[in-house]
């Protein structure tokens, strides 16, 4: 399987458990990490994980999957980096909610969600 993902930042704390994941399972997949859109070619899936670009169709139809990583309990939280707010508020409980990527941001099909306790 090809998949790519694109994490904007590259001094994203996120980055050094996606390249772990990337290593571990590099002898069944093809993996490419990138930081913009423009870096991408086609695959099977493209996961955007602290992705600060709005991904168009035609981008998104060289997948056969774009999955979203979204810090938010969707609908609520719609929009960029939901996760602050939710700090702000005081919360030490965010959901996290895998999604399809559609034009309109944070509306596609919700896969899955999972709730994660972190130490603030």
């Amino acid at each position: 399987m090809k998949i790519s993902i694109i994490c904007s930042e590259s001094n994203h704390p996120v980055n050094s458990l996606i390249h772990t994941w990337a290593h571990n399972i590099s002898e069944r997949h093809e993996i490419n990490i990138v930081t913009k859109s423009n870096q991408l070619t086609t695959g099977n899936i493209l996961f955007l994980v602290s992705c600060h670009e709005i991904i168009d169709k035609e981008t998104r139809d060289n997948f056969d999957y774009t999955l979203v990583l979204h810090a938010s309990n969707l609908p609520y939280g719609r929009g960029m980096s939901p996760h602050i707010w939710q700090i702000v508020e005081g919360k030490n409980r965010i959901l996290l909610t895998l999604l399809d990527a559609e034009d309109k941001l944070d509306s596609g099909k919700i896969w899955k969600q999972k709730e994660i306790l972190f130490d603030g």
